[in-house]
């Protein structure tokens, strides 16, 4: 069955992403994929990182920069993290992203870049 959530149904949640407390909002998770909305506020650094699965990000607000590669990734911008790739975000402008994910998603910070 269809499963349809209005703006004003959202459930927001404070949750720990790469070790940053932020918003976000969970709109489906099956145990396999899940799709997310998160909120970045300015400024907002996630630091360098990877994850176990694969990630999509898509950029619904604001301006995100994303390394390796110094890449400005704009409102309507999207990227593809492979599993295990090195990274990081830190939003330009505050931004509202979607996130969807392989499951089960884990993630580890990294004290040095390494690519």
């Amino acid at each position: 069955m269809a499963k349809y959530i209005s703006e004003h149904e959202r459930k927001w949640k404070t949750d720990d992403i790469v070790g940053n407390k932020m918003e976000l909002c969970e709109l489906w998770n099956d145990g396999n994929v899940s799709a997310r909305l998160v909120r970045m506020p300015k400024g907002k650094d996630l630091g360098f990182h990877r994850h176990e699965t694969w990630v999509q990000v898509f950029v619904l607000s604001g301006k995100l920069r994303v390394t390796p590669g110094e890449k400005v990734v704009e409102k309507g911008g999207y990227y593809f993290v492979e599993p295990g790739d090195e990274h990081g975000e830190m939003s330009e402008e505050e931004a509202l992203v979607l996130v969807i994910r392989d499951e089960p998603n884990r993630q580890y910070p990294i004290s040095e870049k390494t690519v």
